[in-house]
Formats: C-alpha cells, sequence, structure tokens
C-alpha cells in the first residue's frame, strides 16, 4: 500500500511540537538525570487519495540526520529507530493517526543537539511481520526550537564556553576574569604566566610547589634555609647564597662578579680583609697605599707591640728587605719625601726618632 502525508503542514506541526520537547529535555538532562530521554510524536497517515490508512499495528521506522538539505543532499545519518511488528514494537494507528516515543527503542547517544541543522525522516513498512519499506518521506521535518526553548542552550544568559565546571572530566582551557576577589581553600598551579603579585592573606604559608619565574616577581628557587642569602646572578635569574657558620663576612668579588663568604672578626684588620696568611702580596703594577680622605686626627699608620718586651732575636717595629733592579733608575728601600708645614713655631720631620728618656739599660746597646 502506499502511503503518503496528505496534509504536510499538519505534520510539519506535530514534528515542531516533538522538537519542542527535544530542546526542552536535552539542555538540562545532563544536570538532571531523572528527566525523561523520549521526544513524543504524533502524525497521521493517509493513502493516495487521502483517505486514512486502514486501522492496524504497522512498521515504522524514524531516521534523524545531521546538516544538508531536506531532501537528504549532503545529510548524515546520525540516528535509526525501528518500531516492528516481529518485535512486538509495531505502532497502532487508528483513523490514520499514530503517536511514539522516539528514543524509546535506541537511544539519542548519537546526536548532538548543539547543531543548526537536524532533520527527521519517517518510513512506513506495512502490517507484516516482514517488512516491506516504502521509501523515506520526503521532504525531512527539521527539528526546530520555541522561543522559551532556546535560552535551554544557556544558564543565565551565557553559553557552555562561559562556564566553569565542578569536577570536570578533562582538564579545562581558557581564562578566568574576575573583578573581586577569589575565595578557595586550595588552589594548585603547574605555572604563573602573567606579571600579577601573588598574595597571601590566610594566616598560613604560601605554598612553593610551583616556582614563580624573576620576570613575574619569584625568585626561580623553591627550597631555602635559615640565613641564606639571594643575589642577582643574570638579568633575569637569581641564585642562593647559602648560610655558612658564624665569624664569616660577605665579601665582594668585583662588579659583575658573584660575592662570596669570608672570614672575618669583630675590629677587621687589614690581613683578615686579604685573608692570605701572614703576608700580603700584591700584583704586578700594584702597590699598597694609605692616603688621607680628610685632615688626619691620629697617626695615619701605627706599628706597636703594645708595651710588650720583644724576647725573639729578629723581630722590627718595621723591616724593610728591597733589593735594587738591574736597570739605571733611582730606587730606594724607603723613601720620604718631606714638606715642612707653614705654621711659625710647629716642629715638622720627614723622620723622627724619640728614644726613651731613661736611655737603654745597663748592657744594652
Amino acid at each position: 500500500m502506499h502511503v503518503r502525508i496528505k496534509t504536510p503542514q499538519k505534520i510539519v506541526l506535530l514534528a515542531l511540537l516533538a522538537a519542542f520537547l527535544a530542546w526542552s529535555f536535552l539542555a538540562p538532562a545532563q544536570a538532571a538525570t531523572g528527566i525523561n530521554q523520549q521526544i513524543s510524536f504524533q502524525g497521521k497517515l493517509v493513502n493516495s487519495s487521502g483517505v486514512n490508512i486502514p486501522d492496524g499495528v504497522y512498521n515504522l521506522e524514524f531516521k534523524i540526520y545531521q546538516d544538508g538539505t531536506n531532501q537528504g543532499v549532503g545529510s548524515t545519518l546520525k540516528w535509526t529507530e525501528d518500531y516492528l511488528v516481529s518485535a512486538s514494537q509495531g505502532v497502532q494507528i487508528t483513523a490514520g493517526t499514530f503517536q511514539v516515543n522516539l528514543g524509546s527503542i535506541t537511544a539519542f547517544s548519537g546526536i548532538d543537539w548543539n547543531q543548526n541543522t537536524l532533520w527527521l525522516s519517517m518510513n512506513v513498512g506495512g502490517t507484516a511481520s516482514t517488512v516491506s519499506w516504502d521509501g523515506e518521506m520526503k521532504p525531512y521535518v527539521r527539528l526546530t526550537s520555541v522561543p522559551y526553548a532556546l535560552n535551554s542552550g544557556l544558564v543565565g544568559g551565557l553559553s557552555a564556553s562561559q562556564l566553569v565546571q565542578l569536577n570536570p572530566g578533562s582538564q579545562q582551557t581558557g581564562g578566568i576574569n574576575v573583578s573581586g576577589g577569589v575565595s578557595a581553600s586550595g588552589v594548585t598551579a603547574s605555572s604563573l604566566n602573567t606579571a600579577g603579585i601573588v598574595t597571601n592573606t590566610a594566616a598560613g604559608a604560601l605554598g612553593t610547589v610551583a616556582v614563580v619565574p624573576v620576570a613575574n616577581g619569584g625568585t626561580g628557587i623553591s627550597n631555602y634555609t635559615i640565613g641564606d642569602l639571594l643575589y642577582a646572578n643574570g638579568t633575569n635569574s637569581i641564585a642562593k647564597l647559602s648560610d655558612v657558620a658564624a665569624g664569616s663576612c660577605l665579601v665582594s668579588g668585583g662588579v659583575n662578579t658573584a660575592p662570596a663568604w669570608g672570614s672575618c672578626a669583630s675590629g677587621i684588620t687589614l690581613q683578615s680583609a686579604y685573608n692570605s696568611g701572614n703576608t700580603i702580596s700584591e700584583s704586578a703594577g700594584r702597590n699598597l697605599t694609605i692616603s688621607a680622605a680628610a685632615v688626619p686626627t691620629n697617626d695615619m699608620l701605627a706599628i706597636s707591640n703594645a708595651g710588650q718586651p720583644v724576647t725573639t732575636a729578629g723581630v722590627n717595629g718595621l723591616s724593610v728587605n728591597y733589593v735594587g733592579g738591574a736597570a739605571a733608575v733611582e730606587s730606594a728601600g724607603m723613601r720620604i719625601d718631606y714638606q715642612p708645614g707653614s705654621t711659625s713655631g710647629g716642629t715638622w720631620s720627614g723622620l723622627r726618632i724619640v728614644a726613651n728618656a731613661t736611655g737603654p739599660a745597663t748592657g744594652v746597646t
């Protein structure tokens, strides 16, 4: 029997009703599992003369296509559901009308409802257990929505791409734009890529699971001990100088050179500053100069044994051991350039030797 739809406007209207229901339950279905996952669909079938087809239980087939045209050109089949007499699932048609719940036999798992073009097709296969399909009815019926259902694709007017999921099944990407504060009991970050400041307002410590780069205000170092010092060892890098035992001083290695720990004591001496044993060695072309930066009020260089009698031979207050060179130059083991003062009544000497007023002890020369 040839079966056709005499009043396509009516079947389209009923199909739209089905689409309304589809949009109504499919959008929230992911959040509310108690909503029925089926679409109620009604239609009327007549023969070529416009007369209702005979009452009976019929084989019906429904398909949903994506994209393409209402003639099936360029469309992709996404879902098929068969109501077969042989499986006791045939559809009762009375006075030409029928009603089915699409999705009651085959779930809609293969359909992405976030599509603009979805088509519903129908096929009639008679009443026998052995199906003889008449062929899909064309044009296909386009699934559409109703005004209020349009917002079912949004939450508070926002699309799914603008929302953040709690406990998502996969890693979420994108940024979070917040004008106010964000309160969280625990935040884990693999990296901080913006030049901002991380502020911890809680009583606890800010975790160091991730290292904040120096360019973004961090140190680039995650482990410290009490007493460690940080110093710049590059334009965008910081190094750590580990703490050492007491009695050490931080000594500069020179311009553009990393500092280091050196020995020191209360009342730093020239020898301890050079930290090179009993001998201060000068490099070629250098000398040791004591130059007053202001008018001196004390001896510029004082050599004293602090009143302690010398008991070792060869221990001198000042010893000069100087070897002249082979060149014809002027040189001296000790040279004193002297310019007298200009104040009347003053006593000035290039070299002054003052002996003890009591003189040497008996037998001492």
